[in-house]
């Protein structure tokens, strides 16, 4: 399947050219579109090859930056109202899932606001275990910032991703 051209029309796009993974797209029929749910996610690829970056997960800042850079470049394109409404249904797809994560985050996040605070009051008010409070409520205070500095960015992500929508929905106002 590779080299062959996406659809009948004279489209100068080819499989090979538009994503690795012809077969997934072939069966949804994204392709012929130009839009593919892989086309730009190289960290992605680089998870599904078994990379050992990934070892532990995708980086979730370079997924939402190359995310963001291939909605602008679509963006900038002249596309047809259908490429545009299935370019913005991709988009939302990749929202909700961030919502998700940011979701997820906030649990986490006040989790480890009520550790800090539970190891601050050990502390505080029993005097005789403040060695091990004192460690405890170290470590868990750095966890918290390092968790209050991710979820800021997952949240301002957001927000700019709401905001690349009502661009998309005003581009096209069918959808």
């Amino acid at each position: 399947m590779i080299g062959k051209t996406a659809n009948k029309r004279a489209w100068p796009i080819t499989y090979a050219s538009v994503c690795d993974c012809a077969e997934i797209c072939v069966r949804r029929f994204v392709c012929k579109r130009r839009f593919c749910y892989n086309i730009g996610m190289e960290t992605q690829r680089e998870y599904k090859d078994g990379n050992r970056d990934y070892k532990y997960g995708i980086n979730v800042n370079k997924w939402c930056r190359e995310h963001e850079q291939y909605v602008s470049r679509m963006m900038n394109e002249d596309l047809e109202a259908a490429e545009l409404r299935q370019l913005r249904e991709l988009h939302e797809k990749k929202l909700a899932w961030l919502m998700h994560e940011r979701l997820i985050h906030l649990i986490v996040l006040l989790i480890t606001v009520i550790l800090t605070l539970f190891s601050l009051a050990l502390l505080m008010f029993l005097p005789e275990t403040a060695p091990a409070s004192l460690v405890m409520f170290l470590i868990v205070f750095v966890l918290l910032i390092f968790y209050v500095r991710h979820y800021f960015f997952l949240e301002n992500t957001v927000q700019r991703w709401y905001m690349t929508d009502e661009e998309l929905s005003e581009k096209n106002p069918d959808t």
